[in-house]
């Protein structure tokens, strides 16, 4: 009965400690413009040609702007991520 309000307390803090640390990270969308500036000034202009093609993928937070590589069967692209604001090249194969 006396250890009652200690047990209450601590109960209180762990869970007052849980819902803190799984609150979902609220990430700023980058804007067009932004994420055009991450990817002309990382790796992706050096290995292709920005084809000025883009697109925007909401569910994972990532920009892609289409690349020509000149390389037959595959269609590169430069991702950049909202989250790390990293922009990276991908070769993406073709299956013939």
């Amino acid at each position: 009965m006396k250890n009652y309000p200690v047990i209450i307390i601590i109960a209180i803090l762990l869970f007052s400690g849980i819902f803190i640390f799984n609150k979902k990270e609220d990430i700023k969308p980058l804007t067009l413009e932004q994420a055009r500036t991450i990817a002309e000034s990382s790796i992706c202009p050096r290995k292709a040609v920005f084809t000025g093609e883009y697109s925007y993928k909401p569910e994972i937070k990532t920009w892609f702007f289409g690349m020509d590589a000149s390389r037959r069967g595959c269609s590169p692209i430069c991702a950049v991520d909202e989250k790390t604001k990293y922009a990276k090249f991908d070769l993406r194969w073709a299956l013939n």
